[in-house]
């Protein structure tokens, strides 16, 4: 409904705003095309903020998906940028005017916080998703957990932000970055050798992301456990058998 109407931020909590009818349609939407590309048989785990709109969506994804879920897990440091509590509408709309002249990525809402802190708090679940995964695929089984598809339900900047620390893109990078549209999928997938991942081509092109020099390798590299730049051949052999167990794909949106 804050997408609608703005105002209703000066007397509605933000992580309260609920989802609009417009928007439950979406994340049906969403929930069909995830369905329609990951197929029936990959595993599934789930991640969402715990805005009251984000569950919504959640809720709704979940009604277009037969695959098994693995679990879903509310995460508060996929929340949304806080912008502060009940918000001055006007003042707002002129923070948002003035962030663009000094850098999305650094500029603080007044009461509120920057890029970098939301950057600072999603760079720690990083951390916990990979523990996530090595603790699923004990827990599991290596084959079932490598097949198997990471979805966060969360918010434009934090997806974005997600994938900058992925990926390990540059703030000049994320800076040139255009935010999704409402249910925006942004789609990790695992390289051919196993190793990494990057953004499909859709995915790119919807947020204008970086393009991969053939020549001179990723735009950032794929985040790797510990030592992000070891040639597979440096790796210690827990090291590989993390990588062996990492999902196919990873999905923010």
């Amino acid at each position: 409904l804050g997408n609608a109407d703005e105002s209703l931020y000066a007397t509605t909590p933000d992580w309260k705003m609920p989802l609009s009818q417009r928007g439950r349609r979406q994340s049906r939407d969403a929930g069909r095309r995830i369905q329609q590309i990951v197929g029936p048989d990959s595993n599934i785990l789930f991640y969402v903020s715990p805005y009251h709109r984000t569950k919504e969506t959640l809720k709704e994804i979940q009604s277009q998906i037969s695959n098994p879920i693995l679990f879903t897990r509310e995460e508060p440091r996929l929340r949304e940028q806080d912008f502060g509590n009940f918000q001055d509408p006007e003042l707002i709309q002129a923070a948002k005017e003035e962030r663009p002249k000094f850098g999305r990525f650094f500029f603080r809402f007044p009461d509120g916080e920057s890029g970098a802190d939301v950057f600072d708090r999603v760079s720690a679940f990083s951390g916990t998703f990979v523990q996530d995964i090595e603790q699923t695929a004990y827990r599991i089984g290596e084959r079932t957990a490598a097949n198997a598809t990471a979805i966060l339900v969360t918010h434009g900047i934090a997806g974005r932000l997600f994938v900058m620390r992925w990926l390990q893109w540059s703030v000049d990078d994320f800076e040139n970055l255009h935010n999704s549209p409402n249910c925006g999928l942004l789609h990790l997938q695992r390289t051919p050798d196993g190793m990494a991942y990057d953004l499909t081509a859709e995915s790119r092109a919807l947020i204008k992301a970086p393009r991969m020099e053939k020549d001179s390798g990723y735009v950032g590299n794929g985040l790797k456990l510990g030592d992000m730049l070891k040639a597979e051949k440096q790796l210690t052999e827990k090291e590989r058998d993390v990588f062996r167990t990492l999902p196919d794909s990873a999905w923010g949106m």
